[in-house]
């Protein structure tokens, strides 16, 4: 039997693990952003605002476009923590590309 586990409250927890790990890296704080975009630093505090907001699969897509877009490092404790929220999401981002990792609809 498989353990009963709150699936919000685990991508929260993981996702700020993240947020947390990236704002504290020297990268972010150096303020990389691209033309017309915002710094890093205030894209990763809209992450937050989305965890508090329960909107966990936005804030998951923004830090993985994020780390694609970017050079950063993250610990081996958020690179799992984020594989895991994937796993429970079951999809990598919304975008066309990505659409071979998107197993929500997949029949079981």
């Amino acid at each position: 039997m498989k353990p009963t586990i709150n699936v919000a409250t685990f991508a929260a927890d993981r996702l700020t693990q993240i947020v947390n790990d990236l704002e504290s890296t020297p990268e972010v704080l150096k303020g990389h952003n691209s033309r017309g975009e915002l710094p890093v630093i205030d894209q990763l505090l809209q992450v937050r605002e989305y965890i508090q907001c329960d909107e966990g699969g936005l804030a998951y897509e923004v830090l993985v476009a994020l780390l694609e877009k970017y050079s950063f490092l993250i610990c081996s404790r958020s690179a799992v923590g984020l594989l895991e929220v994937g796993l429970f999401f079951q999809y990598k981002t919304e975008r066309q590309e990505d659409a071979f990792f998107d197993h929500r609809h997949d029949s079981k």
